[in-house]
């Protein structure tokens, strides 16, 4: 898949994310990786979504976003896993999630999905979620 088709496919989700967390975003792709930040971009800025579509795997790398609790987290991986569908994509492997990260850990837990990859690293243990299609 190449990088300006996935810019186009993903249309729809950046509409929902303007939409749910009242802001404009910007787009940036380099390969086969997303970056999706609020616009203007703002270092300290709470929302960033880090993505890549690789091989038969999409990768969420990172999931940060302004207003928590308010169902836009699992709005996303349904459209993820949706998109999975509609591409082929065989999994979605949601990467490195804190051990203190209540609220992710959470959200995948709603998703008939397994926990893989155990990493410590500074103390801090991180895990990775992958859901088979």
């Amino acid at each position: 898949m190449d990088n300006l088709e996935l810019k186009k496919d993903i249309e729809g989700l950046v509409q929902m994310l303007e939409d749910r967390e009242e802001i404009k975003v910007i787009v940036k792709s380099v390969g086969n990786k997303i970056n999706i930040n609020e616009y203007p971009y703002d270092f300290n800025s709470d929302f960033q979504i880090d993505f890549r579509v690789k091989e038969n795997e999409f990768r969420l790398a990172l999931l940060y976003l302004i207003k928590r609790n308010t169902g836009t987290g699992s709005k996303i991986i349904d459209w993820i896993l949706n998109y999975c569908r509609t591409k082929k994509i065989d999994s979605l492997l949601i990467a490195n999630i804190s051990a203190e990260k209540k609220e992710m850990i959470k959200l995948c837990k709603k998703y008939n999905g397994s926990w893989e990859n155990v990493c410590k690293c500074e103390g801090l243990t991180y895990r990775d979620y992958r859901i088979i299609l």
